[in-house]
């Protein structure tokens, strides 16, 4: 019973990163729609930063499905959830470090 605890705290905070990572794509793809339009007046600079960021949109997805399949795997206790998590998770932390390097020197 003990074990359980930790593998279903672990799929919860891949669901949660799931459902935000996604959520975050697709605020990033909405926003660029509306801009996309001409109805919202927005500087030059931050139109291009958002079409920018924008093209990380289906990253961002395949990374919140990723996070949701581990998740899912995790409450199923299927024989290669653990590995699955544990390489999303390090995907995860890896392309974030990267993020963050390139918005320092940016």
């Amino acid at each position: 019973m003990r074990s359980s605890f930790p593998r279903l705290f672990a799929a919860f905070l891949l669901s949660v990163t799931a459902v935000l990572t996604g959520l975050t794509g697709l605020g990033l793809a909405a926003a660029n729609a509306v801009i996309a339009t001409g109805r919202l007046v927005v500087r030059p600079a931050d139109a291009a930063a958002l079409d920018q960021l924008t093209t990380a949109a289906p990253a961002l997805a395949a990374f919140a499905l990723a996070s949701l399949a581990a998740a899912i795997a995790l409450v199923l206790m299927t024989s290669w959830s653990r590995r699955l998590a544990i390489g999303v998770t390090a995907t995860g932390v890896a392309f974030g470090i990267v993020a963050l390097v390139m918005v320092m020197l940016a």
